[in-house]
C-alpha cells in the first residue's frame, strides 16, 4: 500500500519561536552578529536570487575603485586600512555606492581576515551585476 510522504517540517528558531520565513512568506535574514532573524522584508521580493560575487580587495589604496576583473575575482581597491574590518566595510560602502543599492543589500559570506573575499549582493540579479561590470572590464 502507498502512502503519500509527509512534508518536512520547517525548522523553528528557538530564540524568537518563530518560523524562519516558512509560514510568514517573507524573506528573512539572519544578522551576522546576533543570529536572530531581521524581520525586514527584502526590497526585490523574494524571486531574486542572491548574486555571490568574488573580490579581490586592495586595502590602503589611493581611492576607492572598482578596478575590473583580476582571474576569476573582481578587483575592487579601497582607501581603508586592513584593520579591525575597516576595509571589509569600505568595501561594502563602495560596491552598494557603486551598484545604487542600500550597504544593507550587501554582506561579506567569507574572507573576512583575507584579501579574497566572496560578497552577497541582494535585490539585483546577476545580469545587473555583469552589467554593470562589463564597462570598467574593456
Amino acid at each position: 500500500m502507498l502512502t503519500a510522504a509527509t512534508p518536512p517540517r520547517p525548522f523553528i528558531n528557538t530564540k524568537t519561536s518563530k518560523l524562519d520565513g516558512i509560514a510568514s512568506g517573507r524573506n528573512l535574514r539572519i544578522s551576522a552578529t546576533s543570529g536572530t532573524p531581521n524581520e525586514t522584508p527584502h526590497p526585490a521580493g523574494p524571486l531574486v536570487k542572491p548574486v555571490r560575487l568574488p573580490i579581490k580587495v586592495v586595502p590602503s589604496s589611493s581611492r576607492n575603485q572598482v578596478v575590473g576583473w583580476h582571474g576569476e575575482a573582481l578587483k575592487v581597491k579601497v582607501q581603508a586600512p586592513p584593520e579591525k574590518g575597516k576595509a571589509n566595510s569600505a568595501v561594502v560602502a563602495h560596491l552598494a555606492q557603486w551598484l545604487k543599492l542600500p550597504a544593507q543589500a550587501i554582506y561579506l559570506e567569507s574572507g573576512r581576515s583575507s584579501t579574497y573575499k566572496v560578497v552577497v549582493i541582494e535585490g539585483i540579479d546577476e545580469g545587473e551585476v555583469n552589467r554593470q561590470i562589463d564597462p570598467i572590464s574593456v
